[in-house]
């Protein structure tokens, strides 16, 4: 493949690149005493991978910042943000799972309803961004681009204290 038809160091337009994208990992953490979903992102290329972490906020961010190029390739013709045959919204965390966390003891192990309820909104994000990725106008966003890259391989600093 040339190096033109890669874009910076995320990616190229090629959709047989070799850009593979998985949730890897996914945790409730708490941040001034309220609970967040956190989730580890892999990035891996052919030559080179890294992680970023992203909490489940900036899933849903990604998803309406995405609209309007969806948006516009429904007008055309292509996939929309309509869950109608295109792409669906990016689902968010199951508000059980957020009602049921306790910031009293942030360290405490998930019940075993709370641990399903977190592989379920990690599944549920991995099928949007699977699916948002599927199209090459999102997946070459620069907004898709900062997604995937901004903080690789560095812990935010808002959970550095978390253990």
């Amino acid at each position: 493949m040339s190096n033109t038809s890669r874009q910076g160091s995320c990616g190229g337009s090629d959709p047989n690149d070799g850009l593979v994208v998985t949730i890897a990992a996914s945790s409730l953490v708490f941040l001034q005493n309220n609970p967040h979903v956190i989730h580890a992102i892999s990035v891996s290329q052919p030559v080179q991978s890294w992680t970023v972490i992203r909490d489940h906020v900036d899933f849903l961010a990604m998803d309406n910042a995405l609209g309007g190029v969806l948006a516009s390739l429904a007008g055309s013709g292509g996939s929309g943000n309509d869950g109608g045959g295109g792409i669906p919204s990016c689902p968010p965390v199951p508000p059980e799972l957020l009602a049921s966390a306790s910031p009293s003891d942030p360290t405490a192990a998930l019940t075993a309803s709370q641990a399903d309820l977190l592989v379920r909104s990690r599944h549920g994000a991995q099928q949007w961004l699977s699916r948002i990725l599927s199209v090459a106008a999102a997946r070459e966003s620069p907004v898709m681009r900062q997604f995937l890259c901004y903080g690789a391989n560095v812990v935010p600093p808002q959970f550095q204290a978390i253990s």
